[in-house]
């Protein structure tokens, strides 16, 4: 660290002990290049990852990304003002969301009951129900069935 010595400060500008002058940023990179995993002991930095002593790879830097491993945090986020654009979400891990509003302009695909609390608007569109049950005995009050090509409520 004999190089943070002989640093000493002029106006904006730096002057090592060669008496070039440079921008403070510019030196304190040139400081820093010479401090040692010694001279840090709450982190860990390489040209590659960021990490702490007991996890060394908490994030990696790679050629035009940034990976963070475990859970992160972002307490503030804008990601385009808020739109996600040609992302896929939850293709690969579903999980839940909540939404005010939702527009589809392709097919939605539906594994599941629906609950609906509220109208349902359709326009120029059609039904189509297969594998209704064909007998009512038995179903739950309001449940759909086909008798012989009626649709009647049970």
């Amino acid at each position: 660290m004999a190089l943070l010595n002989t640093l000493t400060k002029n106006g904006n500008k730096s002057s090592m002990s060669d008496g070039v002058q440079r921008e403070d940023l510019k030196v304190l990179i040139k400081v820093l290049s010479g401090v040692t995993a010694g001279d840090i002991s709450v982190a860990a930095i390489t040209a590659t990852a960021i990490g702490h002593a007991d996890d060394t790879d908490l994030i990696t830097l790679a050629d035009g990304s940034v990976t963070f491993t475990g859970s992160t945090v972002v307490p503030t986020a804008d990601i385009n003002g808020g739109a996600i654009d040609g992302a896929t979400i939850g293709a690969s891990s579903a999980s839940t969301g909540a939404f005010t509003s939702v527009t589809a302009t392709g097919a939605v695909d539906i594994d599941g009951a629906v609950d609906m609390s509220s109208t349902v608007l359709m326009s120029n569109a059609s039904i189509k129900m297969t594998a209704l049950p064909t007998a009512a005995s038995g179903l739950a009050a309001g449940t759909l069935w086909n008798d012989s090509g009626v649709i009647k409520i049970a």
